[in-house]
């Protein structure tokens, strides 16, 4: 929640599932286009690894 930001993880408290699991993606340093495509290869049950140096 630290590297998120608190009004953030209020904000994703009332918001759907995968809203909130491209938020988290897109703080970890994704657009929010490779979010969507992240999220898709999730639905597929595929494991999807986010890595930051």
């Amino acid at each position: 929640m630290k590297e998120q930001g608190f009004l953030d993880s209020m904000k994703n408290m009332f918001t759907s599932r995968g809203d909130e699991l491209r938020s988290k993606m897109e703080a970890a340093g994704l657009t929010a286009e490779d979010a969507a495509d992240a999220e898709r290869e999730l639905d597929h049950g595929k494991l999807v690894l986010i890595a930051k140096k």
